[in-house]
């Protein structure tokens, strides 16, 4: 829905894989919390952040993403899941 232009779908999908694809997930109501007061976001309500959850999942998914981390948690727990995923890909 909002990659329609095929150009850009191209070139996105035309971009060099990195050498680690980590995708930072949070619940989609966690995310509209945070950006709710945001003048960039006034215009989005849940649904909005349930269809862009969908397109990154997805988007991980099809790629083969390395890794997929919620981050509504502790930090450091983040940050371990970030550095275990890395050092996997390393070897």
């Amino acid at each position: 829905k909002h990659y329609t232009n095929r150009l850009v779908k191209k070139l996105y999908y035309s971009f060099p894989r990195p050498d680690v694809y980590i995708l930072l997930t949070v619940p989609e109501e966690v995310a509209y919390q945070r950006k709710r007061g945001e003048i960039a976001h006034e215009h989005h309500d849940l649904e909005y952040y349930r269809e862009m959850a969908a397109l990154a999942l997805g988007n991980a998914r099809r790629w083969h993403c390395d890794g997929i981390i919620r981050t509504d948690g502790p930090v450091e727990q983040a940050v371990d899941e970030v550095l275990a995923v890395i050092e996997k890909a390393e070897r």
